[in-house]
């Protein structure tokens, strides 16, 4: 097999891997929108940073459960290292999952010639699924808000203004 042949994948990687980190990460203010603004950041990840999270996940799951050189493993897991630096969350459970992925990404990264990865992919396999982790929490119903339903009756909780 040529040269040119063994390329083809890797090119093909490498291409996508630039293609996703060119379009995906957070977004941060410019100048011109002040710097006086603070957002707060949320425990959950915008659609950007998701996109680049599920694009991470993607490279972890093509390297570690398809048979692939222990080189490429380590190249397409330092790519997708340098996309998820990218990602801003508060703490909370999709946070906790991407600092997993993070650690997951650290080991292919270090990837040796001859490397039993089972013990790694039985972890990958036990983890939950990214839109597990990362799901928002179902928004409570405006009827519900500023009432209290405990007893069966409907009580205006205190210090609530009446509308």
């Amino acid at each position: 097999m040529s040269s040119h042949h063994r390329a083809g994948p890797l090119l093909s990687l490498l291409t996508a891997l630039a293609a996703v980190a060119a379009g995906c990460g957070a977004t941060t203010p410019t100048p011109s929108q002040g710097s006086a603004q603070v957002a707060a950041i949320s425990p959950w990840p915008t659609a950007a940073d998701y996109g680049t999270i599920r694009a991470a996940v993607a490279v972890r799951d093509t390297e570690l459960f398809h048979p692939t050189s222990w080189r490429r493993k380590a190249f397409a897991a330092s790519m997708a290292l340098r996309m998820l630096l990218t990602v801003r969350m508060a703490a909370g459970s999709c946070a906790a999952y991407t600092a997993e992925l993070y650690g997951n990404l650290r080991d292919l990264m270090d990837a040796y010639p001859g490397e039993d990865w089972r013990p790694l992919q039985r972890l990958v396999k036990a983890e939950p699924a990214l839109v597990i982790a990362c799901r928002r929490p179902p928004p409570l119903p405006a009827f519900s808000q500023g009432w209290d339903f405990r007893g069966g009756t409907a009580l205006k909780a205190p210090g609530t203004p009446v509308v």
